[in-house]
């Protein structure tokens, strides 16, 4: 692509510090130990990566897009390039990505992504990731032409071992040889478990997925064994679905079906932080000894990241906080003209509060047509939480909503649960948390 190629060099123009180191003729398979005392570490989730190859001018995906979750899909190359971007310059020792890398598992969209994070490995930084429910063998894999769709060749089972076989596995001390999971040795003190918590067809049928997490009983097996065999080690664990659960209106196809067997694994080898995506919220839950981050959708408002700093001499073990991808500077940086670009926290801010009001205003008006005025008060409610309860800083407005006159016109209505849940779930700043020893 004429456009990447272009931005890559301009990159490399900008970042000559750093990229004189990265241009050495290293091996994509293999990492010495880190021997430092604080590692840094960043944790991303849910990219949903739409190549623009996939996108034909004129198509409607961005109009359809506002009745979604709110994903800045005609962006979203462009903020992947701006993460890799901050990445290179920031340059963490490791990058974690707990699945869902792309929007609809289409083979092309996997392709350019593992080339763009190829850019990470030249620069010496760990890739650590693992699949989410949309990456594999997916049949909804499209190409969004201008006045249609048209079916696009899905990532198989294969296919992805392959592509990403420099991004974690292939450089993993054990796999696992029953799902994706893996063990990834970081320093002399710290490995990662990346759990692949997918549910794929017994019989190789592709017509359907599935939504829900399930940890394989083989694989449990494995994990117990790696847990025994490292458990000198500080490990985080990681997979795409959660291991508890995070809001009262989301637990069935979030919550991983079996996380109690899971839970009691990482119980007895006193592993004390799990890391997940899916649900595109920032929260955390402390449930025993076992604090469970989810990172907010790097595809969604703010975009965000998690940043994990280990230590392995002082009193806390692990130190987490989240930053926000600095799109607009970047494409300042290489002269974009796309005033979108150039305003963009601006930009998607508006775009996420008008996708909230509209899905909620259009699927209260569906229902009933009569209830105007209340399709107007939920959406504008939703306009006004959705976006700090995704950020995870909705505590701060949260305990006024229900004395709102727009609260008392929603009472008859379904959607008053999911408003419930985000007032009850939202009681401290979820984007900062330190784990003592």
């Amino acid at each position: 692509m004429k456009i990447f190629k272009k931005i890559n060099y301009i990159l490399m123009l900008i970042l000559v510090l750093c990229l004189s180191s990265c241009m050495k003729n290293i091996s994509y398979t293999h990492f010495d130990l880190i021997n430092k005392d604080e590692i840094n570490i960043v944790v991303t989730s849910d990219l949903h990566f739409l190549s623009k190859t996939m996108v034909e001018e004129g198509s409607n995906l961005l109009e359809e897009n506002y009745f979604g979750d709110g994903r800045i899909i005609c962006y979203n190359e462009e903020l992947i390039d701006a993460f890799i971007y901050q990445m290179i310059k920031e340059k963490p020792d490791v990058v974690i990505i707990t699945g869902d890398l792309t929007f609809d598992g289409s083979y092309q969209n996997h392709l350019e992504l593992s080339k763009k994070l190829k850019e990470l490995i030249y620069c010496e930084i760990r890739v650590l990731v693992i699949p989410g429910n949309h990456d594999i063998n997916n049949p909804a894999s499209k190409k969004y032409l201008n006045g249609g769709l048209e079916k696009a060749k899905y990532l198989s089972a294969k296919e992805y071992e392959e592509m990403y076989y420099n991004y974690g596995r292939g450089n993993a001390i054990n796999k696992d040889q029953n799902s994706y999971s893996y063990f990834y040795q970081i320093s002399d003190t710290l490995g990662v478990l990346m759990l692949d918590s997918n549910c794929y067809s017994e019989n190789g049928d592709t017509s359907k997925t599935y939504m829900n997490g399930y940890i394989k009983e083989e694989t449990l097996k494995w994990i117990d064994n790696v847990l025994k065999y490292y458990k000198n080690l500080d490990i985080i664990a990681a997979s795409h679905h959660n291991l508890f659960t995070h809001s009262t209106m989301f637990k069935s196809g979030y919550q991983i079906d079996n996380y109690d067997k899971l839970k009691d694994l990482l119980e007895k080898y006193n592993v004390k932080l799990y890391l997940s995506g899916h649900m595109h919220i920032q929260h955390f839950n402390n449930d025993d000894n076992i604090t469970e981050i989810l990172t907010s959708a790097l595809s969604i408002t703010p975009h965000q990241y998690g940043v994990i700093k280990y230590s392995k001499h002082n009193q806390y073990l692990y130190r987490y906080s989240t930053k926000i991808t600095n799109v607009s500077g970047y494409y300042k940086n290489i002269n974009s003209r796309d005033s979108n670009l150039l305003n963009f926290d601006e930009y998607s801010k508006k775009f996420y509060e008008k996708s909230s009001y509209e899905k909620a205003y259009w699927q209260t008006m569906f229902n009933n047509s009569s209830l105007h005025k209340e399709a107007e008060a939920l959406g504008r409610l939703m306009s006004l939480l959705n976006l700090p309860y995704f950020e995870g800083n909705a505590y701060n407005i949260a305990s006024n909503i229900k004395e709102t006159d727009d609260y008392k016109l929603i009472n008859k209505l379904d959607m008053k649960k999911y408003i419930d849940s985000i007032i009850d779930g939202s009681t401290t700043d979820y984007r900062y948390l330190n784990i003592d020893r």
